[in-house]
């Protein structure tokens, strides 16, 4: 039985092929886009105003330096938002992954 792990990380799609591949995880690892939006933040401003349009935003636990938000809002909406507020962040892919098993999820967060 296998004991799968779920993740999702900011990285693009193809970035994420390009790792799996690399450090070898099986062919029945699942890895496809996210329903989730990442947006990185330029300002500590940018990052309250982010949140105040986009009330389920979280931020990506990481540098506390960097303000990477995470939101279920449509890239769309969140392309939408960043053109109306220029110089507020970029949009950053996130890509979710099923592995086959936790050693499978670390190597791949090893490689990162």
């Amino acid at each position: 039985m296998h004991n799968m792990t779920f993740a999702v990380y900011p990285i693009p799609l193809e970035d994420a092929f390009a790792i799996a591949e690399e450090v070898g995880l099986p062919g029945a690892t699942f890895i496809e886009p996210s329903r989730f939006t990442g947006f990185l933040c330029s300002t500590a401003s940018a990052d309250i105003h982010f949140r105040l349009n986009f009330n389920d935003a979280q931020r990506w636990p990481s540098d506390p330096y960097v303000s990477l938000m995470i939101t279920a809002a449509a890239s769309d909406e969140v392309r939408d938002w960043s053109l109306a507020h220029p110089g507020s962040g970029q949009l950053v892919e996130v890509t979710a992954f099923a592995f086959q098993s936790p050693s499978d999820q670390q190597r791949f967060e090893d490689s990162l």
